[in-house]
Parts: structure tokens; sequence; C-alpha cells
């Protein structure tokens, strides 16, 4: 089987396909931060091709010659300019009493991807295969040709996602920081994980 990525340009034959994978990161924080707009708003970032949905950093990872599931990478220098970019566009999706009525919150949920990473680090911003091509180590021959280009990687993972977060300690990632908050008695929570 032959697994490579490649820079991906979302054709509109592939929109809903690449939102299901980016909601599918983290449904709970997708919900808790924008709720039954979650999907929408990811539509919107991805067509205006803004931030971590632009071709530049969104690629496809496909298995012999078909499209099998994303990831999206970047130089954690790049984090900051790339969440401001993100933010300006959410901003424009969501009403103004949208936007400023979940600004606290999306501010604890910002905290929680608060985690020291240091500067040579490249940050998986995710990775996620299509559910029918899934257990047959895609992910894995992905996360070997990243650790090939780049030797030190970073990401987060939720902490109720028990299956990826075994996932990445079998590919040799290890847990650097755990956060977490409350949001209406639930706890939401992420873990930081290193790669060196």
């Amino acid at each position: 089987m032959t697994v490579y990525i490649k820079r991906h340009q979302v054709e509109t034959d592939h929109v809903d396909q690449v939102i299901n994978l980016l909601y599918s990161t983290d449904p709970d924080l997708h919900q808790l931060g924008f709720g039954k707009k979650s999907r929408a708003i990811l539509a919107q970032c991805i067509e205006k091709g803004c931030s971590y949905f632009s071709p530049k950093y969104l690629y496809a990872v496909r298995s012999n010659q078909k499209f099998a599931g994303i990831t999206i990478f970047y130089s954690i220098k790049k984090v900051h300019e790339l969440n401001q970019l993100n933010n300006a566009v959410v901003k424009q999706a969501l009403s103004k009493f949208d936007y400023y009525s979940k600004k606290h919150l999306n501010t604890k949920i910002s905290d929680l991807f608060s985690g020291e990473i240091p500067d040579d680090y490249y940050y998986i911003h995710c990775l996620a295969i299509e559910p029918q091509c899934q257990r047959q180590g895609l992910g894995s021959k992905v996360l070997q040709s990243l650790k090939q280009r780049y030797a030190r990687l970073a990401l987060y993972v939720n902490e109720r996602n028990e299956r990826a977060m075994r996932f990445y300690l079998k590919n040799g990632f290890r847990v650097a920081y755990h956060a977490q908050m409350r949001h209406r008695g639930k706890s939401y929570g992420v873990y930081l994980m290193l790669l060196e």
C-alpha cells in the first residue's frame, strides 16, 4: 500500500468530507466553542482558504491514489499568526452577539492550549483518516513521513479520546502537559504530546 501526503486545495466535491474529518478530530470542543454553527464555521474557513486551511498547510492523505484523510501541520512559530487569521474569519462568521457572548468561553478554551512548545517544533493541528480507511496503518505512515521531515513534532489530544492517546503513544509521542477547564458542570481537557 502506497501512502503519501500532498498539499490539498479543497475542491467543491471534497468540502463535506474535509469538514467531517476536521470536526471529527475534537467534536466536544467544536460544539463547546461554536455549537450548532461549528460545521458552518469550518466550511467558511475552508472556503476562504484562511489560516490553517490554506493549501500551504492542509495536506491530503492519499492511499493507492485515493483520498483517505487530511493532515494540517506547520512550524510552531506560525501558531500565533494563524490563530489571529482564523479568529478574524470566526468573528465574521458569527453574529456580533454570538461572538461576544462566547468570547470569554473561547478564551478559556484557548487557555487549554497554552503548554510550552519550543520554537523548533512542527505542530500537527490535525490528522484525520476516513473511517473506512482506519486501522490500516495510514496514520502511522503519515507520522513516519512527518518524522522524516521534521525531527520534533507536537500536538494536542482531547483527554477523552483514549484511542488517539494510545495511537500517539504507540508512535513515540509522550505527554508533556495536561490542562482542564470546567463549563456548565462539565470538564474538558487536553494533553500536549511531544515527539523528540
